[in-house]
């Protein structure tokens, strides 16, 4: 069983054969070169479309948000929970089926949203047995499985100290297997990511207004001064999102009594880390910092509230 995604060759495969009057079993070695394929494992997203059908996604950390205003076209009826407006019961429908009923309204469809994932060497962290470019992998994965069932278009770039992959944004049920495919054999690199390229690259490739996110980890100065500094660019043109991966060691160093010193650079680089996630806030730029194993229902969640404000 393979424990992590990518491309893993195949060189031969062992069978085992019973003899017909099942008094002895023989192994075979059978040459077979090939290369398999291995890919993130999608169960969430299975897991998700089984806890929406059903009305249960808070099970996953994903909230209900309550639409600001109302879209134009409606979608279906649905059973009532805590957090629907009263306005949007229909009292017919629930008069036939002796329980509350609402309508739901289709949201606004057809708009984009362009991941920007980090592939360098501040992702090679791990966190629960997975490096954080799998942890940004699979909250990208489940997020474009809810956007394109939204009807939206989801685009992705790859990137490093250089582009690895663009996928353009597309829509429908099989531009998800592309974005896999896309994703599945990227890892990250030693090498220092460069934003101005990534940033360069996204504003030559979409003229159209989308939700940009940008998904890393940064820890220096240098860095983060042109996070700041790129995405408040992007904001003229692109509702940019930036989600700071935390480092557990950083946070556990911080809570330390026994070595003072450690805790105290700690300490202080967090209080750094805080006053770049208020500046951009103070830009108007969304940020989320998370822990990569938690990134995946906070991401949903900025996402359906920024479809149920209408303000992409």
């Amino acid at each position: 069983r393979a424990n992590e995604r990518g491309e893993f060759p195949l060189n031969c495969i062992y069978v085992q054969v019973t003899s017909a009057l099942r008094m002895f079993k023989r192994v075979i070695r059978v040459p077979c070169r090939t290369i398999i394929n291995v890919f993130p494992d999608l169960q969430q997203v299975s897991h998700y479309t089984l806890l929406a059908r059903s009305n249960r996604l808070n099970a996953l950390g994903v909230r209900r948000i309550r639409r600001v205003g109302q879209d134009n076209e409606f979608e279906r009826l649905r059973d009532y929970s805590r957090d629907d407006h009263y306005r949007t019961v229909d009292w017919r429908a629930t008069a036939r089926h002796s329980k509350l009923i609402v309508r739901d309204f289709q949201s606004n469809q057809n708009q984009r949203v362009i991941f920007l994932v980090d592939c360098g060497r501040m992702m090679t962290n791990h966190s629960e047995g997975h490096t954080y470019l799998d942890h940004a992998f699979n909250a990208m994965l489940m997020l474009s499985h809810v956007a394109l069932t939204q009807g939206d278009s989801v685009g992705l770039i790859c990137f490093s100290d250089r582009i690895h992959k663009f996928i353009p944004p597309g829509s429908g049920k099989k531009h998800l297997n592309r974005l896999l495919h896309a994703s599945f054999d990227e890892f990250p690199e030693m090498v220092e990511s460069r934003y101005d390229e990534a940033f360069q690259y996204l504003a030559r490739r979409s003229n159209r207004r989308a939700l940009v996110i940008l998904i890393t980890n940064v820890i220096d100065e240098v860095n983060s001064q042109q996070i700041q500094s790129y995405m408040q660019s992007a904001s003229t043109r692109h509702l940019p999102i930036s989600v700071l991966l935390r480092d557990h060691e950083m946070f556990n160093a911080a809570n330390q009594r026994n070595d003072i010193f450690k805790s105290a650079a700690a300490a202080e680089i967090l209080n750094w880390r805080h006053q770049v996630i208020s500046s951009l806030e103070q830009q108007g730029i969304r940020a989320l910092d998370v822990y990569p194993e938690d990134l995946t229902a906070p991401l949903v969640n900025q996402y359906l509230e920024i479809k149920a404000r209408h303000l992409l």
